[in-house]
């Protein structure tokens, strides 16, 4: 992919806080960055944890892994609000290759409004049921935006497990995606679970990403490059259609 390509948009969101997004957001970024991919960061979630992020990367990010020869000036943030999201995210693409959206925990006009114009959504979910019961809410307002927006691909991955219960967790959801009475047939699962680890937590703290810690957790660093990989499928499955 080339600066005069088009901008790949993937959107983190969701109907319940406390999933991750941001978690997510920030690690597929600094990885879509280490590609030398332009890549543009969107806060549109009014708890602004992106931004203390950035601000944490600014001051201590390149300081902390110096010697490791990560670029940390390839990122660049910016905070739009309102139901014009998609509009002021569409003019700032151009400059860009790839675009992620951290629209926040909850059915919002930021939310709404990026869905219009995401390739990809990456909706984490913990494994329990208080986020599972907002599925069928998340599914309605994703099929009201593919009026609009038809090639967007929405996806479900599951955040935060256990590492016992991974396959577990995993047939419990694909269980309500495909129920044969009421399917939700405008998702698709992520194969690759985020298992709850230390290293999501610390490396934040420092302005970094799983992958860039000074002693990086490799299980942690595999799932969030796993993760990456699917979506780049996905980028080049439409870009064949598209062709």
């Amino acid at each position: 992919m080339t600066q005069e390509d088009n901008c790949w948009i993937i959107l983190l969101g969701g109907q319940k806080g406390g999933t991750g997004k941001t978690t997510l957001a920030t690690n597929l970024a600094a990885l879509f960055a280490g590609m030398e991919w332009a890549t543009l960061l969107v806060n549109a979630d009014n708890q602004k944890s992106l931004v203390t992020w950035n601000d944490q990367r600014s001051e201590l990010g390149r300081e902390t892994v110096e010697g490791q020869g990560k670029a940390f000036n390839e990122l660049t943030l910016v905070s739009q609000f309102g139901k014009n999201l998609h509009k002021d995210v569409k003019k700032l693409t151009p400059q860009y290759n790839v675009a992620i959206i951290d629209a926040g925990g909850f059915d919002s006009a930021e939310f709404r409004s990026a869905l219009l114009i995401a390739d990809v959504l990456v909706s984490p979910l913990n494994a329990s049921s208080f986020d599972t019961w907002t599925l069928e809410q998340l599914h309605e307002i994703v099929e009201g935006a593919k009026i609009n927006n038809p090639d967007l691909k929405a996806g479900l991955i599951l955040n935060r497990v256990n590492a016992s219960s991974v396959s577990e967790a995993k047939d419990a959801l694909r269980s309500i995606v495909e129920d044969e009475e009421d399917p939700l047939e405008s998702f698709f699962l992520y194969k690759k679970a985020i298992v709850n680890r230390n290293a999501y937590s610390r490396a934040p703290a420092l302005g970094l990403a799983v992958h860039e810690m000074p002693r990086p957790d490799p299980k942690a660093k595999e799932e969030m490059v796993a993760l990456q990989q699917e979506i780049l499928e996905l980028f080049q499955a439409a870009a064949e259609e598209a062709a």
